[in-house]
């Protein structure tokens, strides 16, 4: 099975205010741009006035962060220089791409809004074959052990995750950088003298944490890659406790684990942590992380919040990311109340530590970020946010229902067929 052609949602908004008459100009900056200044290619206008009033937009590169678009209040003609107001929050670089908007016909958050709508309107009738392998990894209590769903966007905690910071400036990264598997590894950077942690505890885990006292588990990240020795490392707290694994060597990919240990009796919390400790600022980069219970079998796992049909799940073959058995439907259901994959008693042990592909129909999620994928038809979101916006605009009904009526024939060429022997989730 294949994903349709995606575009993202900054392509996608860069169509819609072309096709509603909201799009003045698209460039490339050039030269060295300031706070509230900046030169540019293709804006050829000959009246020092022709782009007052624009909104910029900023749709690759440095500048392209979120909430950086302006109004221009100065445009040189002869040199290309616009100036905007307020400064930017993040002042763009030379060959970052950027729209011009008309705000009196649609500004950036309007068009958002409207490809929001768009897209919500169709997504009970349109389904995209999909394939997962994030939440599943038999054996482990953590959610979304595989940092493969960032339903939040890419600068945000993966989904089941929490970043703590010694300030309000570390961050936390959907990266395709040093990634031995999978599609991504989570990127966790300290500020300068503070520290940056990945959490996950209490109600975050896969089984309820407060029937865990007195047992044994194990906190492990098999692959952590880092080139700064003695910063790195984790941690495991039950309230009263905490114990901590052995600091990263610096050298590149390591595993860390905190060694089998005993919760209290009465834990007050369960918290394990991927931990850059106090220093100079730096980067470290994580994938599958495992938290296990000694004696305990797991049969239960949260669902990727876009699956809407499961068709197949396929386990690992003992090779990582070799997904070759297939488990028969009997093994395994949908408990639809909360969005969990339950496994029965023909499966003991749930082969302990292997990864599950799930594979079915997925709905399409409202985009959180510029460069988020949209794997629904261009054309039909183009149409159906067009009217929305004409209809904002106060179109008049006999001209704004063909626009409607465009709209709607396009949605329904997108009804879906069902996948042969799925299970539905919702």
């Amino acid at each position: 099975m294949s994903l349709l052609p995606s575009e993202t949602l900054a392509s996608i908004r860069t169509a819609l205010a072309r096709a509603c008459g909201a799009l003045e100009a698209t460039g490339i900056v050039t030269g060295t741009p300031a706070s509230t200044t900046f030169a540019s290619t293709g804006l050829i206008y000959a009246s020092d006035d022709a782009l007052k009033g624009c909104q910029v937009v900023f749709k690759s590169g440095t500048g392209a962060v979120a909430a950086n678009e302006r109004f221009i209040t100065g445009f040189v003609a002869s040199t290309d220089v616009c100036t905007v107001t307020p400064v930017f929050g993040t002042t763009p670089a030379a060959a970052d791409t950027f729209d011009l908007y008309r705000p009196w016909v649609a500004d950036k958050a309007l068009l958002d809004l409207a490809i929001k709508d768009a897209i919500e309107k169709a997504q009970d009738i349109h389904l995209s074959y999909w394939e997962d392998i994030a939440s599943l990894v038999t054996g482990s209590i953590l959610r979304n052990a595989g940092f493969e769903d960032w339903a939040n966007g890419a600068a945000l905690a993966p989904d089941g995750w929490t970043l703590l910071q010694g300030d309000t400036t570390a961050a936390i990264a959907r990266s395709t950088s040093n990634v031995l598997h999978g599609r991504y590894s989570a990127q966790l950077t300290n500020q300068a003298s503070q520290y940056a942690a990945l959490r996950q505890q209490n109600d975050q885990l896969m089984y309820p944490w407060d029937l865990l006292g007195g047992c044994s588990v194990d906190f492990t990240v098999p692959l952590a890659y880092c080139a700064t020795a003695n910063r790195v490392r984790l941690q495991l707290y039950d309230g009263t406790t905490t114990t901590y694994s052995s600091y990263h060597g610096g050298t590149g990919w390591e595993s860390l684990t905190v060694a089998t240990t005993a919760l209290a009796a009465s834990p007050t919390e369960v918290t394990v942590q991927i931990r850059i400790e106090t220093g100079t600022a730096i980067s470290c980069y994580t994938l599958t992380p495992r938290f296990t219970v000694s004696g305990l079998t797991i049969r239960e796992y949260y669902l990727p919040k876009a699956f809407a049909r499961i068709q197949q799940l396929i386990r690992e073959d003992g090779d990582d990311f070799s997904f070759t058995i297939d488990m028969p439907q009997r093994q395994w259901g949908i408990d639809i109340s909360r969005e969990r994959i339950v496994f029965n008693g023909l499966t003991d042990g749930l082969y302990p530590a292997y990864r599950i592909k799930v594979k079915g129909q997925a709905h399409q999620q409202v985009p959180a970020a510029d460069t988020d994928a949209i794997y629904m038809s261009t054309s039909y979101i183009v149409a159906s946010a067009k009217a929305f916006i004409f209809e904002r605009l106060g179109m008049e009904p006999a001209q704004l229902r063909g626009y409607q009526n465009e709209a709607l024939r396009l949605r329904r060429q997108m009804a879906y067929q069902p996948l042969p022997s799925s299970k539905k989730c919702r």
